[in-house]
């Protein structure tokens, strides 16, 4: 969907429109055919069901033209919100109303508060929602702000030690029936339970979401077959992406479409220092080079190991591990263990591994640090994974409890 015509502050001419839409161009994508540009959004719902444009001509995408993607930029129009006056240019306009804009409206972030306030009185309300998480000044420990006239410190600090001692045994219980599961599950299994690719059908039978494994065509830019189609089906091309899972590169945005993150196969540049390519710009679109190194996206499970201590002073050493299991087709290599959230309780922020896991292999990841944490209380610490050559994030939170003894 393009932008609205009526809040711009002059006509809008034709050429500016979206063939699809209707409205205002946003983020468009030309056919390379007939040189007409459609909103990228449009335009790619519009490929998922053809292989012709709208024009009737061979749809095959490509960035606009620089001139024409100058003067729709530059394109005056009114802010989205009713009580705010500025006027934007089409370049502006998604900025300065997704975090600029003091009009716009925001929801409480607060779990069960369902208010609704512009953005200048978004910080007057975070200091006095009742939903609000504090932390108490002896332990601590976080809770809501209406708790706070009734919160018992000892009482919670013995609640979470118990809570923490159950977490561990039911842990351990998973981690002794996890090489039992793993030796009795057939790959169709994980594919069937696990595989759900949202957004995209199979080219062949139609089925859409398209479940299990998914085979995409490495010289086509948009045609994938599922599992059963693939043994099947004879198609101009033999050279397959095998996609087990609907993953994604974190953080990493598409130099030619500015997708993000990336889906599937990504394209990285060898001779720039950031420039990244989707499938369907590195068949489509012009790069300078032409040497890209091309990779899926990292596929990991993790399993907390059982604790030698929950409980600690500070200046004491604690190890935290976690067993990854690596269920894509990519070898892991040199990875980085990067503290993503929560409470700071060593003086490293960043843990690096040299290893090379294949696929269906193990590695035991651990944490070895100082406790430097003066306050007691309990402590959630969270970590997240990535390695040296691809600069993203994969795979869940690394999470760990720490309950910090008064010395």
């Amino acid at each position: 969907m393009g932008l609205d015509e009526d809040r711009f502050v002059e006509p809008v001419g034709d050429e500016f429109k979206c063939l699809i839409c209707a409205e205002v161009l946003l983020d468009p994508l030309e056919c390379s055919g007939c040189q007409t540009s459609f909103c990228g959004e449009c335009i790619k719902a519009w490929q998922a069901r053809s292989a012709e444009c709208p024009n009737r001509c061979q749809l095959k995408l490509q960035p606009c033209h620089r001139g024409f993607k100058n003067l729709l930029l530059r394109l005056k129009l009114h802010c989205s919100a009713k009580d705010c006056g500025e006027v934007l240019t089409v370049e502006t306009v998604a900025r300065h109303e997704n975090s600029e804009c003091l009009f716009r409206m925001l929801a409480c972030p607060n779990a069960g508060c369902t208010e609704k306030m512009q953005a200048k009185d978004f910080s007057v309300h975070l200091t006095s929602c009742a939903l609000g998480s504090v932390k108490c000044e002896r332990c601590k420990v976080s809770l809501l702000r209406r708790d706070q006239s009734a919160h018992d410190c000892i009482a919670t600090l013995l609640a979470g030690y118990q809570q923490l001692a159950a977490d561990h045994e039911s842990l351990q219980r998973a981690l002794d029936e996890l090489p039992k599961k793993v030796a009795t599950t057939t790959e169709s299994e994980v594919h069937e339970a696990l595989a759900v690719h949202s957004g995209v059908r199979c080219s062949s039978c139609g089925m859409d979401p398209l479940l299990g494994a998914r085979y995409m065509c490495r010289k086509c830019i948009s045609y994938d077959l599922c599992e059963k189609c693939r043994r099947k089906i004879m198609h101009g091309h033999n050279d397959y992406w095998s996609l087990p899972v609907h993953l994604q590169h974190e953080g990493i945005t598409c130099d030619g479409c500015r997708v993000r993150p990336i889906v599937g196969p990504r394209y990285k540049c060898r001779r720039c220092p950031d420039f990244d390519f989707c499938h369907a710009c590195r068949l489509a679109a012009h790069h300078t080079h032409s040497d890209f190194d091309a990779f899926l996206p990292y596929w990991v499970t993790v399993v907390p190991l059982a604790e030698e201590r929950t409980a600690y002073k500070t200046g004491e050493s604690f190890t935290r591990a976690w067993l990854v299991v690596n269920m894509g087709s990519e070898v892991l290599r040199s990875l980085v263990l990067t503290q993503a959230g929560g409470e700071r309780c060593c003086a490293e922020s960043c843990f690096k591994y040299q290893c090379e896991v294949p696929q269906g292999s193990t590695l035991v990841l651990s944490l070895r640090a100082v406790l430097t944490q003066h306050q007691p209380g309990t402590y959630l610490s969270e970590w997240k994974l990535s390695s040296d050559d691809r600069v993203s994030f994969f795979g869940p939170k690394l999470r760990y409890r720490l309950v910090v003894l008064v010395q």
